[in-house]
């Protein structure tokens, strides 16, 4: 058969197959690097994951992404590509606010990959208990969201912890109505209070007339609607595709820049501490004037960027706070340190929570 006469779909699809060939072959030779970095970690007493690098990893890839491609779709790729390879190192569990389906769901899938035990539990107080007992290697929790501001059941438990943060997730939000009935059909909505109150305006200007439940989160929501078919959810499509209910309308929130950040706890504190970090603490100080400012004060001496600050009541002492506070920089430079120096000597109580890469929103 002359040349002219060859398929050329056949032809393409000969090409694609000799890539996908080459694409495997590289994966194992990965593979095999990955395996002889983990003997040299374990003669070196380092942990396998590593979330410092991890980062670091992507973080380049996505700059050598040509404009043809999409930059978060191949860096989707190659962290898939790190979870995989880390479970063949060391298989991690890792638990979060369930049920599957919900934003920590999803979280906890955009940090660690799928190549990890993805554990759902009932509620935050116990992905800190599984993490502290053993039972899982890491927990990821919301701690703040763009829109609604912090969650306080978080931070109280971050007051009495052994845990340390050791990465930070920053997850858009985004909301979708989920149901088997077209829109003018929809009799209840099932979602979280967060969710309804992220998309009160839409929901009153198309869904004018039906009843909204509040449940326990926007998974169970679609749960719920997967089972009523005069019912919708506000939810993920993360959820929507578990549990097999369509997208009736997407992206309702009532505002676009809707960012959720979560934190990564685990046991120890990261020992791998470089590129772009911030630290978080608690702090407490005595009830006198300017004391704050004293403890405070270091930090502006030492051109250190606060990112946050944040007050939360002491539940066994009314009327006395502790403050969180986020700071760019990492506990081991000198600067900081000063810095902390300062603090310490000037509050009644400090906790570093830990040190950690700062999560890009998007």
């Amino acid at each position: 058969m002359d040349k002219k006469d060859k398929n050329p779909i056949a032809e393409i699809r000969a090409r694609i197959d000799r890539i996908d060939d080459e694409i495997v072959t590289l994966l194992k030779r990965r593979v095999r690097y990955a395996r002889q970095l983990r003997e040299l970690k374990a003669r070196n007493g380092m942990a396998v994951f590593d979330p410092v690098r991890e980062k670091e990893i992507i973080e380049r890839v996505k700059k050598r992404v040509p404009e043809e491609l999409d930059r978060g779709a191949v860096a989707n790729v190659f962290r898939e590509i790190i979870s995989m390879t880390r479970s063949m190192e060391e298989k991690h569990q890792v638990c979060f606010l369930g049920p599957l389906g919900t934003f920590s769901h999803q979280a906890a899938v955009e940090f660690f990959g799928r190549s990890v035990e993805l554990v759902p539990v009932r509620d935050v107080d116990d992905v800190f208990q599984w993490v502290e007992t053993g039972m899982a290697d890491y927990g990821v929790v919301p701690v703040e969201n763009s829109i609604q501001g912090t969650v306080g059941h978080t931070l109280d438990r971050l007051i009495i912890t052994s845990l340390h943060i050791v990465g930070e997730i920053m997850l858009y939000i985004s909301h979708s109505l989920l149901s088997h009935a077209p829109l003018k059909e929809i009799k209840t909505i099932y979602s979280h209070p967060q969710a309804f109150a992220q998309c009160k305006n839409w929901i009153r200007e198309n869904l004018p007339r039906a009843k909204s439940l509040e449940v326990e989160s926007t998974a169970r929501a679609v749960q719920l609607a997967s089972e009523d078919k005069d019912a919708a959810a506000v939810g993920s499509r993360l959820a929507g595709e578990i549990y097999n209910v369509p997208v009736v309308a997407d992206n309702i929130s009532d505002r676009k820049n809707n960012y959720t950040r979560f934190i990564v706890l685990h046991k120890s504190p990261l020992k791998h501490i470089a590129g772009k970090v911030k630290t978080s603490l608690i702090f407490a100080v005595a009830h006198r004037p300017g004391s704050l400012f004293r403890a405070l004060e270091g930090f502006a001496k030492e051109g250190i960027n606060l990112t946050k600050i944040e007050s939360r009541p002491m539940k066994d002492s009314p009327w006395e706070y502790v403050f969180f506070v986020d700071f760019e920089g990492a506990r081991t430079n000198p600067r900081v340190r000063r810095a902390l120096k300062n603090l310490s000597e000037s509050s009644t109580f400090v906790k570093t929570l830990g040190t950690y890469p700062v999560a890009s929103a998007g």
